[in-house]
């Protein structure tokens, strides 16, 4: 049943009209003051490593208008740090919780008297037109941020639609009014490895004296990254000028200056002024666009033709409140903070790239169009294993455009992505996870996702040599051999991994010959595993180990990318049998698996991305995430419930560095979510979640069906222990959950006890 209704919340909380709310449950909590909006702190993760923006967003929106506060190092991943006292000013986008110095495009930073066009040093930012700020004015929620500059006395607001920033800036009465303009900004100038970002050329223009347009090329982590803009202003522009990098000092521009300016391989930094404020805000909406000026003013005039910024805030608030109802829990306020949170983040990637049309620039630079959005900011290496499968729960409809993206992708490339930033391939990370994403998504019967096209961008991706993915010699010694390959054990097994997958897409589609030769190369895992010293370890060409060999040794150029070889040792998603059959026995794994949780670092190793350690397991990076949902498959499900329940109170909490390690484009949350609901899958492509054991009593999801799936664990948080779990009062069997049982809806019953029960056979 669906409601259009106001709701009138008790206890001061605001009310909100005229939202599509797929359940009476969902209306009566929020009239109870449930609403999952107001239980997101979207500066959780802005402090620490987890490298998050707390910025004005739509679910997948193109634009994060978000603050600066630094523009280098590591800790300017997502352009703002929580430690930082001083804001740069608002930049229109941002990637989130990753470990690269990436995007920061067009800058706007508000000031007041005289115009600086440089930032000005943290210890000295009157120098420049960077401002202090202090967190106590600061305002985050979904949709939303405001804070005030405190030098100049700015309030800011922000706020936006999918391809559209806003911003309220309330100057001081009687201040001259600017607004400086940086196209020389970015995050990514003294990247540490790789290419530092490069502006190769840019462009602002004033068309008349409410409107600008320009562009801005640049090119480091990703190649020729275009973005494309129109500002418009409420208030006529009154003043404008331009840095002169020949004559380094500003230079005024006429009040009507027709023509723009533009520099190549140069900085362009532009101011504009505005009469005098009266207390009256200026008002600046931003349409950006990957294909073209026009292309940003149609996104503009699509989705923000008016000047009012409280129905741009309410919209995107609505689209929010959309995505977060999806799941109810019965939690305190921090709990539900702590989770609805973790759901929000799950929501900021990927992001779209096509204009309201579907017109979007493609990995070969070439335009195109993709009816139902193109989509960017594809980290595959870590949401495939959880994002992904999680979005095939709550929005399929999301699933579907990813995956034809991907596909689209292959059109042009010759292969499916790897890792995208603004629709251009970085080649970040290894293997290509694209793989189980597209797989998965076949047999789940997403919709718009075509099994024939999808097998041929799988079998094109897993077949022919391409870049980082050598295949051929991985057929020739059976193992990608140290010295050849870099990280040749990670490459190892996580190619066995894609190839278990894709050869249950082959079996799907009737290509049965390729279905074997996959599933021959899926077995290569078992040719790196030294029973001796029971790690995956590394070959020469000739077959000999690599030696010196330290299992726990985790360093930058090794033979594991941003792992060990006792993590790494554990990713056989798809044979866990076959992985116990090398320890010796199903009781010999778990023997060992239970020391990585339990016995600690022996070796002084370390690299920024390798956090949160448990004994020798690092959940602040992705390699091993699955690693405690193992123990069920063992016989041991009690030290699954144990080690997830530890992870969940000890690696999330609700300050804003309550995520351990980069967030990573949701994987971290999503690794939360499904825990907190109980269960996680292991191989999203076997189509089966493991149990765990939930974090809250009761839990509805509200399935696209329309059906929910309740989810009851009375006395969880005083009982640690799954005893049985029925489904619609039948017990389950095998500690697994098919997802087509999930999707059916009812009722996933968890009893109790404060006692470990034995472990199985």
């Amino acid at each position: 049943m669906t409601l259009r209704t106001t709701i009138r919340c008790p206890r001061g909380i605001a009310s909100w009209r005229g939202v599509a709310i797929a359940t009476v449950g969902v209306v009566a909590s929020l009239a109870c003051g449930q609403d999952p909006v107001r239980s997101v702190d979207p500066l959780i993760g802005t402090g620490g490593s987890g490298h998050c923006f707390p910025g004005a967003t739509t679910p997948h929106g193109m634009v994060q208008l978000s603050p600066d506060t630094r523009d280098t190092g590591w800790d300017a991943c997502g352009g703002y740090h929580y430690d930082d006292r001083t804001i740069l000013g608002f930049s229109h986008t941002h990637i989130s919780g990753t470990g690269v110095e990436e995007m920061g495009d067009l800058l706007f930073a508000p000031t007041v008297g005289e115009v600086l066009v440089v930032p000005g040093a943290e210890d000295a930012p009157e120098k420049g037109y960077r401002n202090r700020f202090s967190h106590k004015s600061e305002i985050a929620s979904p949709g939303y941020y405001a804070v005030t500059l405190e030098d100049d006395d700015i309030r800011v607001e922000a706020t936006a639609a999918p391809h559209v920033g806003v911003l309220r800036l309330g100057y001081p009465r009687g201040a001259q009014a600017n607004l400086v303009i940086d196209l020389n900004h970015g995050f990514d100038r003294q990247r540490r490895y790789g290419m530092p970002e490069t502006l190769l050329d840019a462009y602002l223009r004033v068309e008349d004296d409410h409107t600008l347009s320009g562009y801005r090329i640049s090119s480091g982590w990703a190649d020729l990254q275009e973005v494309y803009f129109v500002i418009e202003f409420s208030e006529p522009i009154v003043g404008f000028g331009m840095y002169d990098p020949l004559l380094d000092r500003v230079v005024d521009g006429v009040r009507h200056r027709k023509g723009g300016y533009s520099a190549t391989k140069a900085d362009v930094r532009g101011y504009v002024r505005f009469a005098p404020s009266e207390a009256k805000p200026v008002l600046v909406r931003t349409g950006l666009s990957s294909v073209s000026v026009e292309g940003a003013r149609r996104n503009l005039h699509t989705e923000v033709d008016h000047w009012d910024f409280d129905r741009v805030k309410r919209e995107a608030e609505a689209a929010w409140r959309e995505r977060l109802s999806k799941i109810e829990i019965s939690a305190d306020a921090r709990a539900r903070r702590i989770f609805y949170t973790a759901l929000y983040h799950l929501h900021l990637a990927p992001t779209l790239l096509s204009d309201v049309d579907g017109a979007y620039l493609g990995v070969d630079n070439r335009p195109a169009v993709l009816p139902g959005g193109y989509y960017s900011t594809l980290s595959l290496w870590d949401t495939f294993r959880a994002v992904k499968p999680l979005y095939t729960i709550l929005a399929p409809e999301l699933s579907g455009a990813i995956v034809r993206t991907m596909l689209a992708h292959h059109d042009r490339q010759g292969y499916l992505p790897m890792w995208t930033a603004w629709g251009k391939e970085t080649h970040a990370m290894l293997a290509n996870h694209a793989i189980p994403v597209v797989t998965e998504a076949v047999l789940k019967g997403i919709d718009g996702v075509d099994p024939q096209a999808a097998w041929q961008a799988v079998s094109e991706t897993s077949f022919q040599d391409h870049h980082a993915s050598p295949f051929s010699l991985l057929e020739r010694y059976g193992y990608f051999p140290s010295g050849v390959v870099p990280w040749s054990v990670s490459q190892t097994v996580e190619v066995a991994y894609d190839d278990a997958c894709a050869a249950k897409l082959a079996r799907r589609v009737g290509d049965l010959e390729a279905a074997v030769r996959l599933e021959d190369r899926s077995q290569a895992y078992r040719r790196l595993f030294d029973r001796q010293t029971q790690a995956m370890r590394p070959r020469d060409v000739k077959g000999a180990w690599i030696t010196p060999f330290q299992a726990e040794s985790i360093a930058h150029g090794s033979e594991y990318k941003e792992g060990s070889a006792l993590q790494y040792s554990w990713f056989v998603p798809h044979d866990v049998q076959g992985l116990a059959d090398l320890f010796g026995s199903r009781n010999a794994m778990a023997d060992r698996l239970d020391r990585f949780f339990s016995e600690p670092l022996t070796v002084e190793s370390h690299i920024d991305d390798v956090t949160g350690f448990y004994g020798q397991y690092a959940h602040g990076n992705e390699v091993s995430h699955h690693a405690a949902y193992l123990f069920n498959r063992l016989g041991r499900p009690r030290r699954t419930q144990e080690i997830v329940r530890e992870v969940r109170d000890r690696f999330y909490t609700d300050a804003p560095d309550g995520i351990v390690g980069n967030e990573d484009c949701g994987q971290m949350s999503a690794w939360f979510v499904l825990s907190a609901l109980g269960f996680y899958p292991i191989d999203p492509c076997s189509l089966e979640y493991e149990l765990g054991i939930p974090a809250y009593e009761q839990v509805t999801i509200h399935l696209p069906s329309g059906k929910q799936m309740r989810i009851e664990a009375p006395g969880v948080h005083a009982n640690h222990y799954v005893m049985a779990v029925t489904l619609n009062g039948k017990p389950l069997s095998g500690g697994v959950l098919k997802h087509a049982e999930l999707l059916k809806g009812g009722t996933l019953y968890f009893q109790l006890t404060n006692k470990p029960l034995a472990d199985g056979p």
